[in-house]
């Protein structure tokens, strides 16, 4: 309702009265904009106190600089540069996935462990002291740790030591492919000067 004021009665009073109401009103706590837009062009910018709620499309042409926690629920869909500076932590159950011909997956594997997967295929994964590359079927590997080196596939596996170097059989040498009857079938071994032995 529009205050109107009467000739017969003072306007001192109504005077006061709608300044006390301008002087206690929220000029934009309902504000809404429906045409046109806001522009505020003071070096102070826009400082908001509480929760900022933004529904639709955000389009930002400058810098963002956030002083806190980034924290989300959704979709990041960036298509240009991004340039990290500090430590990245991807928590159990993340993973950063390199999308092409074949997929690069860095996060939790097939096997349940950290590490690097090809598609669902081979996988580069840490073990307690060292690093092993794994075939996609898990029965053919090759590893590294502080006293070992070697690779194994099924039953077979050649092993270097610090001191030796091991191949555990069934092994064929040449064209024997299978022992002969009654003939047991050995490690062989080798040591530092090169001498070759059998180890029962």
């Amino acid at each position: 309702m529009v205050a109107r004021d009467r000739v017969d009665q003072s306007s001192l009073p109504g005077l006061v009265e709608r300044v006390r109401r301008i002087e206690a009103a929220a000029p934009v706590g309902f504000t809404s904009i429906t045409r046109g837009g806001l522009r505020i062009a003071s070096a102070q910018g826009l400082v908001i106190e509480g929760t900022s709620i933004t529904i639709g499309t955000q389009f930002i042409d400058g810098e963002i600089y956030i002083a806190g926690l980034l924290s989300g629920d959704g979709l990041i869909d960036w298509n240009g540069t991004m340039r990290l500076r500090g430590p990245a932590t991807i928590e159990d159950g993340g993973a950063v996935t390199v999308l092409g011909g074949i997929s690069v997956r860095l996060g939790l594997t097939d096997a349940g462990v950290p590490g690097l997967q090809f598609g669902t295929g081979g996988q580069v994964v840490g073990t307690s002291d060292g690093v092993q590359l794994n075939n996609a079927s898990g029965n053919g590997f090759a590893y590294a740790n502080a006293d070992r080196v070697g690779m194994s596939r099924g039953p077979r596996s050649i092993n270097v030591d610090v001191d030796r170097t091991s191949v555990v059989g069934p092994f064929r040498l040449g064209s024997l492919t299978t022992p002969p009857p009654g003939t047991a079938v050995y490690d062989v071994v080798t040591d530092g000067a090169g001498n070759i032995f059998r180890r029962p």
